[in-house]
């Protein structure tokens, strides 16, 4: 609904604009999609190569995210062709990976096992020149795949999540984001 939707974007500029509140990025996209599953990531565009991990949701447990940082972001099918694109980009998973293609994968077969998952949809907007946010939300396979609605929406929620850090990144008192800007 509409003024769940508003409340949900307020939110997003809210959290991307505010100093410590970048973890909460995840949950709000999760409520907007009504998911329980995403991650979401700052990373160059277009080697894909991770800057930041921002948030995972609870089925990624601190090994889990830890393999995912150090090892599996680099084997993530969907985002390795979903990254090379042209930023903004939205796709369901299945649009970059035929079903068949993706069970046969190392990401797929040792990791998304792992933490539950099988359909995404996911994301890259820019928010700086050479840097972008990835994020994906995800569902079991009992779940079912994402419909085009859903992929639309999406890509609104994620607009407005793009456009919240680069306002936050620019701004003096900002988001401090290792790498992208602020210390670390």
């Amino acid at each position: 609904n509409e003024k769940q939707l508003l409340s949900i974007v307020g939110d997003l500029y809210e959290a991307a604009t505010s100093p410590g509140q970048l973890h909460s990025l995840g949950g709000i996209v999760r409520r907007a999609m009504d998911v329980d599953s995403g991650i979401m990531f700052i990373t160059e565009q277009p080697s894909g190569k991770m800057i930041h991990l921002v948030s995972a949701s609870q089925n990624f447990d601190a090994k889990a995210q830890a393999d995912y940082s150090s090892y599996y972001h680099a084997r993530n099918e969907w985002f390795n062709r979903a990254v090379v694109r042209q930023p903004p980009y939205v796709a369901r998973g299945e649009e970059l990976v035929d079903y068949d293609d993706f069970r046969r994968t190392e990401f797929c077969s040792d990791w998304c096992g792992r933490v539950g998952i099988f359909h995404m949809i996911g994301g890259v907007f820019p928010i700086r020149p050479g840097v972008v946010v990835g994020s994906g939300i995800h569902k079991t396979s009992r779940q079912g795949a994402f419909t085009d609605a859903e992929k639309r929406l999406y890509g609104v929620v994620l607009s407005h999540l793009a456009r919240g850090l680069q306002i936050g990144l620019t701004r003096d008192d900002g988001v401090q984001i290792p790498g992208v800007i602020g210390p670390g």
